[in-house]
């Protein structure tokens, strides 16, 4: 039971996964057709509890949201090693996946680390789960990217 039952949804939606989504001409879609995303942001809830990524994720789904944003690099503002988003990703995308939520996952934050090795990691993680929507890095451009994530071409 959701510990938010006086919340309606407001986005309306279905509690289930619709297959992976995708781009179609200039919209999104999946299997069940166009799909809009209405995310929430749980950008670190890769260093969360169990308990506490369990209460976001209903929190999520009850107030009528269909994805959330997650952050999986580095991020020493929240003691976040890329080492232990990559751990925790497979189980945050199942959790997610049993609540019928879609995850945007942005691979390269921050950096120290091998960007390379770790977003082709990430990759491989959201291949094998039909909810993750895959964001290579956070802000391109930005002094908080590492160099080579802002040497675009």
């Amino acid at each position: 039971m959701s510990p938010y039952p006086q919340v309606r949804s407001y986005f309306g939606g279905s509690s289930a996964i619709a297959g992976r989504v995708r781009i179609d001409g200039r919209g999104y879609v999946n299997d069940a057709g166009i799909f809009r995303p209405v995310f929430q942001s749980g950008l670190y809830l890769c260093v969360k509890s169990p308990a506490e990524r369990a209460a976001f994720m209903d929190q999520t789904r009850a107030l009528g949201f269909n994805g959330f944003r997650v952050f999986c690099g580095h991020h020493g503002q929240v003691n976040q090693p890329p080492e232990m988003a990559r751990a925790v990703l497979p189980t945050i995308l199942t959790e997610a996946a049993q609540r019928g939520l879609y995850v945007y996952v942005c691979a390269c934050t921050g950096g120290g680390y091998d960007v390379e090795a770790h977003l082709s990691a990430v990759a491989q993680i959201c291949a094998e789960h039909v909810n993750a929507i895959l964001d290579g890095a956070n802000e391109i451009g930005h002094g908080s990217q590492s160099e080579l994530v802002n040497d675009v071409p």
